[in-house]
Order: C-alpha cells, then structure tokens, then sequence
C-alpha cells in the first residue's frame, strides 16, 4: 500500500478491502483496484471502471488470495503480469559517479520515458529525480519516492549503448544513498531476470509477487514497470 501512495491515481475510492484508482489511462498502476482482502466486489469494480471507460484491471496477490484470483479468471479477467515487490532494510549506500538531484522532474528527464503525460502521477508524492551524464548527455535517470517510511524506487533507467556498464548499479547505489534512512522497495517484472539479480546482488529480497488482471488490454504496459 505504501508503493501505492507514490503513484496515486486522480481519483480513488475505497471499497470494502478493495481500492479502486482511475486517471487518465496510461497505466495500469494508476487505473486498477488493489485488492488487499478476499471480500468480493468484482461486479462493483466492473460498473465503475466500465462508467470512466476504462477496461477493469485489477491487483492481486495470488499466493495470499488464491481463490479470489481464480474467480478472477472464472470471470474473464486475463493475466497480464507477474510482478514482484522486493524490499530492503535501510541503507547507506553511495555511489562512485557524480549525479544530479531535482526535487521536481524536469523536460529533459520525463522525455527519457514520455513521461509528459503522467508528471501529475509522479507529483503526487514528495520524490527526488536523479540523472547521470556522461559527455553532457543524459546516461541514467530514477526516481525515488516517500509514503509511510517507505522510499519507493522506480523509472530507473540506462542509455541503451552504455548497458552492461555497471550505470544501472550506480544508480541504484545513488537513489538509496537519498532514501533518507527509510525502508527501500522497487517492483520489477518477474520475467526480468537481469534486473532481478541486480537488485537481490545489492541486499534486496522478493517480499511478496502481485498480479495484474484485466478484461482488456488497453492500457501501456511499457509504463508500469520499468526497472
């Protein structure tokens, strides 16, 4: 839920033991219901996201409610993705490359991602954007962001000709080295493997694997976890 709070959608309704999110439909994180118990409410979140046009797109973590998620796919809800939430203790972690810190995102970093159209997205909680140069020009970006002692880590991304580098490892080292002492978490897909072992290398562990549901596919994936 603390993940939650750094993405939060334009509106959100709470239902029961269900949060339901809509905005304007760029991403799936930001235009589903996080289901966090197994009261049903799977006509409820059909009607609403029916009502804004969007396609109901749920969140689940299947290990925990197993037969609400098969009810789920009773009901024509497919699978998208597999996710994994990963966490860490705090750290003090720094990193050996010089880096720039903005408390807001700037032109130049939202175009790495075509992140214009979800600026409000990633306003909505105090954040921190950092970039790496080299030769002027940008070579990563991530973004770390703060809800319930919790730094949340996310967009972190590398120039496609400087991977393998050692850059996305840096970044990383930069963003926990601004998470201010408090608990670290990053998403990741879990067909990722090479971030995957990036991330478990520098201390973090899979707390928990969520699952990605919908009616439809309408919405960029590309935009809901890039890691």
């Amino acid at each position: 839920r603390a993940a939650s709070k750094t993405w939060q959608a334009r509106e959100e309704a709470v239902v029961g033991n269900w949060l339901f999110r809509a905005d304007i439909g760029v991403t799936r994180r930001a235009n589903s219901a996080l289901v966090l118990g197994s009261d049903n409410h799977i006509d409820e979140v059909i009607n609403w996201y029916r009502e804004r046009n969007l396609p109901p797109t749920i969140s689940i973590v299947p290990n925990l409610l197993p037969e609400l998620d098969q009810e789920f796919e009773r009901r024509g809800f497919a699978k998208l993705l597999d996710v994994h939430m990963m966490v860490k203790d705090p750290s003090e972690s720094k990193s050996d490359l010089p880096f720039e810190i903005s408390e807001q995102p700037s032109a130049e970093w939202l175009s790495v991602h075509r992140d214009e159209k979800i600026e409000h997205l990633l306003k909505s909680s105090p954040a921190k954007y950092l970039t790496m140069r080299r030769d002027e020009k940008v070579a990563a970006i991530g973004r770390i962001a703060f809800a319930d002692n919790w730094a949340t880590l996310s967009l972190i991304w590398v120039e496609p000709k400087l991977r393998g580098q050692g850059l996305g490892r840096e970044m990383l080292c930069a963003l926990e080295s601004q998470s201010e002492s408090a608990n670290l978490t990053l998403q990741v897909s879990v067909d990722n493997e090479i971030a995957i072992q990036l991330y478990k290398s520098s201390g973090y562990v899979i707390h928990h694997t969520y699952r990605l549901r919908s009616q439809s596919q309408q919405i960029n994936l590309s935009l809901d976890c890039q890691c």
